[in-house]
């Protein structure tokens, strides 16, 4: 196996698992916890926005320790 596909499933397998572990744990329980269908709508566009915001922070991080791994290293 080359690097290259070994970087590919392990980016398909981190993605795949947080989007379970997103769906599973946040996003159910906030739309079930609502009564209404304008409370449901409006949980899961919150909890849509805490996922990106997380996500958004994570692609933040992983460029920097790229951008910064020579002076590190």
């Amino acid at each position: 196996m080359s690097n290259l596909l070994i970087t590919q499933a392990v980016v398909a397998l981190a993605l795949v698992g947080s989007i379970t572990v997103f769906l599973r744990y946040v996003a159910v329980p906030a739309i079930r916890a609502r009564k209404t269908t304008s409370d449901r709508l409006a949980a899961g566009i919150l909890s849509l926005y805490a996922f990106g915001i997380f996500a958004g922070i994570g692609v933040a991080l992983g460029i920097g320790i790229i951008w910064a791994w020579p002076q590190i290293a």
